[in-house]
């Protein structure tokens, strides 16, 4: 029994790792992305800003909503989950 569960420990382990959608920080800039479970119509969101800190290590974006204009800034690594974040507009 505690054999099985181990396996099913490292099969969730795995499945994380692969929800990770994989891209290079400084390469944020301008990219296009499309929220998961979009709010108010807004699905389809541009990077319009990086925002970097003393070191030049990337801190924040600002995203824009295309359909409503509309700004926010986030951690840059939120982009990251694509339970709610999918590269490019689709």
């Amino acid at each position: 029994m505690i054999y099985k569960l181990v396996q099913l420990s490292d099969y969730v382990h795995e499945n994380c790792e692969q929800t990770m959608n994989k891209f290079n920080p400084r390469k944020l800039k301008l990219s296009k992305w499309t929220a998961c479970e979009p709010v108010n119509r807004e699905k389809h969101f541009l990077v319009i800003q990086l925002l970097c800190d003393d070191q030049g290590a990337p801190t924040q974006v600002e995203l824009q909503a295309v359909h409503s204009a509309r700004s926010e800034l986030m951690d840059w690594q939120a982009l990251r989950d694509s339970r709610r974040w999918k590269m490019g507009w689709s």
